[in-house]
């Protein structure tokens, strides 16, 4: 993972990336950003990102989980980020944690995360739900 991170042309940061909605189903929690902060050769922007959290095994979620994020991170393959790859797909157990800027607090555990960006790789301007 380490190596698959420091490869990676695109890296998403968690802390003032834009939550547009959660949704979640028994085989799935998807967090769809409307603004992931992305780094890509030095330059920042925002894009739109989907997250996907396989199995989810344990959810904890508070009222007021959208908007902007104060912070997050998760825990793969035994090391915590608070950056992702992007693209990212991995089978591995995860433990993920979104603190949002409201105070609201999102936990989730599972198998199996999936980070990926729309084919256009648009930009787009932060605050967009």
């Amino acid at each position: 993972m380490r190596l698959a991170l420091m490869l990676a042309s695109m890296v998403f940061e968690f802390s003032d990336s834009e939550v547009a909605e959660l949704q979640q189903t028994p085989q799935q929690l998807s967090v769809r950003f409307a603004a992931g902060r992305v780094s890509e050769g030095g330059e920042g922007r925002w894009m739109p990102l989907l997250l996907i959290c396989g199995q989810p095994g344990r959810v904890e979620m508070e009222s007021g989980c959208l908007g902007r994020l104060a912070g997050g991170t998760v825990v793969l393959d035994g090391e915590r980020r608070t950056a992702l790859p992007v693209p990212l797909q991995s089978t591995a157990s995860f433990a993920l944690e979104l603190e949002f800027a409201s105070g609201a607090r999102c936990r989730v555990q599972g198998r199996g995360l999936e980070l990926r960006a729309p084919a256009s790789r648009c930009s787009v301007d932060s605050y967009q739900c």
